[in-house]
């Protein structure tokens, strides 16, 4: 089976977004014979600490303008995975994708489903309370405006959620009620297989 994984987080630093992160990753590539994961970098900066397993890595750099950044904020959109995650889709099919984090996943996890896919979310945490926890500058009136909308879809549109703690999964049921489309389970992060 064929898996891709799209992360939303550098990982090539410290912190318990990226440890978690790594270490689901490192598990899902466990766990399928052909795993290709797509993630943002700096230039020049890779992703540390990544299971051999995993056949491809798309590094995907921050290549919008700040004008187009400013309107897909706008917009509701959170990432810069616009352009290279079609395209990666029209080359390859894939099984499953696994989105880490909602906000890839509340834009493009409609659009894997319509590949054929089966889709898995992350949710490192309720996400509309960390952004509210975290608002700053102009963008964070903006983010707290789409996160319930985005995290929304994310949990829809996901055939299983995977909530990092027991509080998290309950928080998601009663915000999102998915109880018709989708699940969520509960498994803590971890650092190896």
């Amino acid at each position: 089976m064929k898996a891709l994984i799209v992360s939303h987080h550098y990982l090539d630093g410290n912190g318990g977004g990226v440890f978690a992160s790594r270490g689901f990753i490192n598990a899902f590539a466990c766990l399928y014979d052909d795993v290709t994961l797509m993630c943002p970098v700096k230039r020049g900066v890779h992703p540390e600490h990544i299971s051999s397993k995993v056949r491809k890595i798309v590094e995907v750099p921050e290549e919008r303008s700040s004008l187009r950044k400013a309107f897909d904020l706008l917009s509701g959109r959170f990432h810069r995975f616009g352009k290279v995650f079609p395209a990666l889709l029209s080359e390859e099919h894939f099984d499953i994708i696994v989105f880490d984090t909602c906000y890839p996943a509340g834009d493009l996890a409609g659009r894997a489903k319509k590949s054929g896919a089966r889709v898995v979310t992350i949710h490192h945490n309720w996400q509309y309370a960390y952004e509210k926890d975290n608002a700053v500058g102009l963008a964070g009136p903006i983010k707290l405006f789409w996160m319930p909308r985005c995290e929304r879809k994310a949990v829809l549109s996901s055939d299983l959620n995977i909530a990092l703690t027991e509080q998290d999964r309950e928080t998601l049921y009663r915000q999102y009620d998915p109880s018709r489309s989708s699940r969520i389970v509960v498994c803590p992060p971890f650092e190896y297989e």
